[in-house]
């Protein structure tokens, strides 16, 4: 495999070498903005200690930690800020989600507070 693509590289011009090496850097800048949406966001601290806050105080519910994960988008290639984008979803730990009421309280709650649906929002018992 490494012969022929060593002898199709030396047919091309540098013209030809030059497009190769374009489409090459513009499939990998492809890859990365595909990847890039389904990172969760480094912004999100605040919120996710103030949801965890909030929960915490409904009956039944003992120690929560919250992480909410965000579609972000850089400002720039090269620029290394980042915006929040919506919410692609919420992670609920706490204590006594073994309750299914308290589950559902929870579950309810944060798609309430964060104006997500409920299928972007996971309950889930601590351990």
């Amino acid at each position: 495999m490494d012969d022929r693509i060593k002898r199709i590289l030396a047919q091309l011009t540098p013209r030809g070498r030059l497009a190769v090496a374009a489409i090459g850097i513009g499939l990998a800048l492809l890859l990365v903005t595909m990847v890039w949406p389904a990172r969760a966001s480094p912004v999100g601290g605040d919120e996710e200690q103030r949801l965890a806050a909030t929960l915490q105080r409904i009956k039944g519910a003992g120690a929560v930690q919250v992480m909410i994960t965000y579609e972000t988008q850089a400002v720039s290639a090269f620029s290394q800020s980042v915006e929040k984008g919506q919410v692609k979803g919420v992670l609920v730990v706490a204590s006594g989600a073994w309750d299914l009421a308290v589950r559902e309280r929870l579950a309810q709650s944060v798609a309430t507070l964060m104006q997500v649906p409920i299928s972007q929002v996971q309950v889930v018992t601590m351990e």
